[in-house]
C-alpha cells in the first residue's frame, strides 16, 4: 500500500508538471501571436476609430485593408485612412490575414471607383481641414477632386484621413 501511495504521488507530480509545461508553452505561442498582430487584425464589426485630423468614426466595419478601413456610419460609407488611425476601441478578435489580392486593393482602386460612380466625397485631411466635390483623376500618390465652383485640387494620399460618401 504504501509504494501504490508513493507511486500515485510521482504519477501526480509528472501529471503537475506537464500541466506546468503546457500553460507556458501556451503563455509563450500566445506572446508570440500577440507581437506579430497588427491593430487591423483587431478592428471589431462595430467600432469607434479615432482619427488625426477627423475625430471619432464610429459604426459597422465592412473591410480592413492595409491602405483603408471601409465604415458604415450614420447613413453614410466612410473610407479612414489607416495611416492615420489613432486608436480602437472596443478592440475585436483577431482575424485572418486578408488574401494578396484583396491586400493590394488601396486608395486608387477605391478613389477609380468614387470617380466611375461620379459620387460627392467629403475628404478629411489630417490637418483637420475639408474638400468637397467629385473626383476627376487617379494617380498613384494622389487624386484630384472639383469642388461645385469648378476648381481642382490636388489630394495627397498621404495627408488623407476620411473620405466620406452620402447615400
Amino acid at each position: 500500500m504504501r509504494w501504490d501511495r508513493l507511486f500515485a504521488e510521482i504519477e501526480q507530480q509528472a501529471a503537475d508538471e506537464d500541466l506546468l509545461e503546457r500553460d507556458a508553452l501556451v503563455a509563450d505561442l500566445t506572446e508570440e501571436e500577440d507581437a506579430e498582430t497588427s491593430w487591423s487584425d483587431l478592428v471589431g464589426v462595430r467600432t469607434r476609430l479615432r482619427v488625426r485630423g477627423a475625430g471619432v468614426v464610429e459604426g459597422e466595419v465592412l473591410g480592413v485593408r492595409p491602405a483603408l478601413v471601409h465604415v458604415r456610419a450614420a447613413g453614410a460609407d466612410v473610407l479612414v485612412a489607416s495611416s492615420a488611425v489613432l486608436g480602437v476601441a472596443p478592440p475585436g478578435p483577431r482575424r485572418p490575414p486578408a488574401a494578396q489580392v484583396v491586400q493590394r486593393l488601396g486608395w486608387p482602386a477605391a478613389w477609380r471607383l468614387l470617380r466611375d460612380e461620379q459620387v460627392d466625397v467629403v475628404v478629411v485631411l489630417v490637418d483637420g481641414s475639408r474638400v468637397a466635390g467629385r473626383v476627376a483623376r487617379v494617380g498613384r500618390d494622389h487624386v484630384e477632386v472639383v469642388g461645385e465652383s469648378g476648381g481642382a485640387e490636388l489630394l495627397v494620399y498621404a495627408a488623407l484621413a476620411t473620405v466620406t460618401t452620402r447615400d
